[in-house]
């Protein structure tokens, strides 16, 4: 079901600001093909009314190299602009509307997602504090038991969250552009129900692949393992071997106490 990705052959020689990719500056309506696609794998119907009344209330078209969800610092987002791609986030903290929770967030969230031209990239740091092996004890999540407790309040939410985001990458998928989202090494998000179902949805078409690499190449203090979930087939590229040095300084450099620093 999850796989590890493979040497791909999707052409990266053009830079990104010089391809214009398909469908760019159309609608954001759904065709009568994908609204079939869509209810075949099970998408509630009341979304497809969501996604007609979005497109018929809102004047926007596809035009997002990049939706950025659970932004944070956005520097995904920052990253993909610095090489001229439009590109906008959803962050809670940043604008409250964006609450993926409420009514609201998820309308915020699906116009998003529908901006995303052919070829464009669905970004999620999904909330991982009740997935990581560190909350374990509280959240009781496990392999067998990927949903965990679902008495207490905050592992009820990130459930939520994890649903809704799986909603909106099956209309990623079907909109015929990538998704990705992050989390820590130790996260049992992978085993998630609705990330495995679609997994096994789209087993042969669009396979959904495992990558792992190390924080560290990025900026992280430590070396923090972490891994990526998603379609995008350049993924494997975030992989690179951590080395005696590199660890060595983001040891050093976890040893520190942060609050030292401005």
């Amino acid at each position: 079901s999850l796989q590890r990705a493979q040497p791909s052959t999707y052409s990266e020689t053009m830079p990104v600001q010089n391809r214009k990719p398909q469908w760019m500056g159309k609608s954001i309506a759904l065709s009568r093909c994908t609204v079939s696609l869509l209810l075949a794998c099970g998408f509630p119907s009341i979304m497809i009314h969501l996604c007609d009344f979005l497109a018929q209330n809102y004047d926007e078209e596809r035009d997002l190299f990049v939706y950025d969800m659970f932004a944070g610092k956005q520097s995904i987002s920052r990253g993909f602009r610095a090489h001229g791609c439009k590109t906008d986030f959803l962050e809670f903290s940043e604008r409250p509307e964006d609450d993926l929770l409420t009514v609201q967030g998820l309308c915020r969230a699906t116009l998003g997602v529908l901006r995303l031209v052919v070829e464009g990239l669905a970004f999620a740091g999904l909330p991982c504090g009740s997935f990581v092996y560190l909350n374990r004890s509280s959240s009781k999540r496990s392999r067998k038991r990927p949903l965990g407790s679902q008495r207490r309040l905050y592992v009820k939410q990130a459930n939520t969250l994890g649903a809704r985001l799986m909603m909106l990458m099956l209309l990623t998928t079907l909109r015929s552009a990538f998704w990705e989202t992050e989390q820590p090494g130790s996260s049992l998000f992978i085993w998630f129900p609705y990330l495995r179902f679609l997994a096994r949805l789209f087993k042969h078409e669009v396979p959904i692949r495992v990558e792992r690499f190390w924080m560290a190449w990025f900026g992280s203090r430590t070396p923090k393992p972490s891994l990526v979930v998603g379609t995008s087939p350049w993924a494997g590229k975030l992989y690179r071997k951590l080395g005696k040095v590199r660890r060595a300084k983001a040891e050093t450099n976890s040893s520190i106490p942060r609050w030292l620093w401005p």
